[in-house]
């Protein structure tokens, strides 16, 4: 998995004996690579540091304990299952700018997406301020939106219609 910015380029592999190595791009094309062995006294310390702001995360992303505590088993479950994030799980995991020139061109996600990663912030700024860009973008976002609210509006018609019967 490759991180990207104007600075460098980041790819992160996971090696079979546990190791995690990051080959370090910069973008005058000098890099390095940092190796973190699976038994250095550092990696209890990583995991640690993650695995806290994780579940600090989901516990912020509700709105009361009860919501909390579910979340909190959710994301035990899921790192039990060896995943990381269950955020967006089954949603696309490129960004809305990839999403919209996609849509835009008919093309392959995955194909958006590594253009998007050859751009610059200022050029993935300057891509979404173009009108016809941003117009896809609401347009997704909206669609998103209307998804995970589709249950709740539901809820309160159904209820409204049977007010409305009951009247």
């Amino acid at each position: 998995m490759a991180k990207a910015s104007s600075k460098a380029t980041i790819d992160t592999k996971f090696h079979d004996d546990g190791a995690v190595s990051h080959k370090v791009v910069f973008a005058g094309g000098e890099s390095r690579t940092i190796l973190i062995k699976a038994n250095h006294a550092l990696a209890q310390h990583f995991i640690a540091h993650g695995s806290k702001a994780k579940i600090q995360a989901a516990i912020n992303s509700v709105d009361d304990e009860s919501k909390a505590i579910a979340k909190l088993d959710e994301l035990d479950k899921g790192f039990d299952a060896g995943r990381w994030s269950l955020q967006g799980e089954g949603k696309p995991k490129a960004g809305i700018l990839a999403q919209a020139l996609a849509a835009l061109k008919g093309s392959d996600l995955d194909t958006a997406d590594a253009y998007v990663k050859t751009l610059s912030r200022a050029e993935q700024a300057k891509l979404r301020a173009n009108p016809t860009v941003a117009a896809k973008i609401i347009e997704i976002e909206a669609k998103s939106r209307a998804e995970e609210s589709g249950d709740l509006l539901g809820s309160f018609l159904g209820s409204a219609e049977s007010n409305a019967e009951a009247a």
